[in-house]
């Protein structure tokens, strides 16, 4: 699939920035994220597809999904732009529907910081 880098630039660069500035300050802000339609129709408008990260853990492991520092050894590795926007849409769904924002923590933060910053690197 083509990419527009630089509209891939903005939504990193927007949800960076929330992630860094709002996420994890208050229990309203996880709410605030995984509670309204703002990020999936971003990712919807991109080309990224919600598919419960099985293109994620297919190309880099399950340990990778699930482990945040395995994630972090294996950053390097992950190159796709599509797979990752897959994987945050796909955990933003996850949040959002099966588990609860009430869930999320710093390693959650954490996780989805790291893709978002690979994502804007590989822009």
């Amino acid at each position: 699939m083509e990419y527009n880098n630089s509209d891939i630039a903005k939504f990193a660069d927007k949800y960076i920035d929330f992630f860094e500035k709002e996420f994890g300050r208050t229990t309203e802000s996880y709410y605030r994220f995984f509670d309204n339609n703002d990020f999936p129709n971003d990712c919807q408008e991109i080309g990224f597809d919600m598919d419960c990260g099985q293109t994620f853990i297919d190309a880099y492991g399950e340990r990778a999904w699930n482990d945040i520092q395995c994630l972090k050894d294996n950053i390097e590795k992950i190159n796709d732009i599509q797979i990752i926007g897959n994987a945050l849409f796909s955990q933003w769904r996850n949040f959002n529907h099966w588990s609860s924002p009430s869930y999320a923590n710093e390693d959650t933060k954490e996780w989805f910081l790291i893709l978002f910053r690979k994502l804007k690197d590989l822009c």
